[in-house]
């Protein structure tokens, strides 16, 4: 913060100055202060997300470029997103799929800056001064605001924010992470990012902890009930990734990268049940949305809040909506009735690993 001071300072009036800083910078709520004191009194006049790769292998810090002038009024942003740089995080060059040529979009940037409001362009694109929110500079998120997802012509889209402003869901972060002394010395399950698969809670035998660490953790936090949803909100590349909770999971601690969602009114207009709301955060029309709402704090991915601007492609048609629901609700039923099957086997025959 001392050096950004120090640079700022040294502006005179309408004097511009160009820093790259780590994007966890740009919209972390920790780093609001940072926020504040680089937009009071000056004009952001460029942003460019920089290639995770930009300065591999010697640094794996994700950045951005932000360009300032020194002048009261915010005026149009320049903002590019561009994917990659030309080489891997080994310092290896990057080739275009299918091609030889090398990867390199930035050069692609200088080009669309020449014309930043032009529709064709690939990565550059003008924000209005006033559609600037200081909690979120990332240029990801305003490209994800000017070219919202697509849904379907027999799809609504309804957006999670405004599922938990009406009341359908209410949703929370997990429990915690007990101490790596207490795993493998109980049977309470610890569920970790890498345990939601395939639509469960993977039970590692290895995790399980003792029955006072569960109740210290778990706090005031909610107890899993049979049907809530849980979606990875930080994690590397598995954010997006969903389960649901068993008949068998209510006695779990989820880690705190972990998020639940719960269908509280399941007679909401909407026709959402938790089997649904389970096909829709896995469908292919909010995966891809999940992109554009990942950052990195540093060199962690993590969505933050941003999961409320996910929109769900929900039916417009409420008999397609019960058709899928019924669909999804067998599949998992047949699961669950498996694995109980699987626990019997263990109470006659001894523990088997799975």
């Amino acid at each position: 913060m001392l050096f950004i001071e120090r640079c700022l300072s040294m502006l005179k009036p309408s004097g511009r100055l160009g820093i790259v800083l780590p994007e966890t910078l740009f919209h972390a709520p920790t780093s609001a202060y940072v926020r504040q004191y680089l937009l009071s009194g000056n004009n952001v006049t460029a942003i460019v997300s920089l290639p995770h790769n930009t300065f591999r292998p010697h640094c794996n810090a994700k950045t951005c470029l932000i360009v300032l002038r020194k002048d009261e009024t915010q005026g149009e942003c320049i903002m590019a997103t561009p994917e990659e740089m030309g080489h891997g995080h080994t310092g290896h060059e990057l080739t275009r799929p299918g091609t030889n040529d090398i990867w390199d979009d930035l050069s692609e940037v200088v080009d669309e800056i020449k014309q930043p409001g032009k529709d064709t362009n690939k990565h550059v694109f003008t924000v209005k001064g006033f559609e600037i929110n200081p909690d979120i500079l990332v240029p990801k998120f305003y490209r994800y605001l000017k070219y919202p997802p697509g849904i379907g012509k027999d799809r609504l889209g309804i957006s999670l924010i405004s599922l938990l402003n009406d009341g359908t869901i209410e949703a929370w972060g997990g429990m915690g992470s007990p101490a790596s002394a207490a795993k493998g010395k109980g049977e309470v399950p610890y569920i970790r990012v890498s345990d939601i698969v395939n639509w469960e809670l993977y039970r590692n035998p290895v995790t399980g902890i003792p029955e006072e660490v569960y109740q210290q953790k778990r706090g005031n936090v909610p107890l899993p009930e049979e049907g809530d949803v849980i979606f990875v909100r930080r994690g590397s590349y598995r954010i997006g990734t969903v389960a649901m909770v068993s008949p068998r999971d209510k006695k779990v601690l989820l880690t705190r990268e972990l998020l639940t969602f719960r269908v509280v009114d399941e007679d909401n207009k909407h026709g959402i049940t938790p089997f649904y709301l389970l096909a829709l955060l896995s469908s292919a029309d909010v995966q891809k949305q999940i992109d554009n709402l990942v950052y990195v704090d540093t060199t962690l991915p993590n969505i933050g809040d941003r999961w409320k601007y996910l929109v769900l492609p929900v039916h417009a048609m409420k008999k397609d909506i019960r058709h899928l629901c019924k669909q999804v609700e067998t599949v998992m039923r047949q699961k669950w009735d498996a694995q109980e099957g699987i626990d019997k086997m263990r109470a006659k025959h001894g523990e088997m690993v799975t």
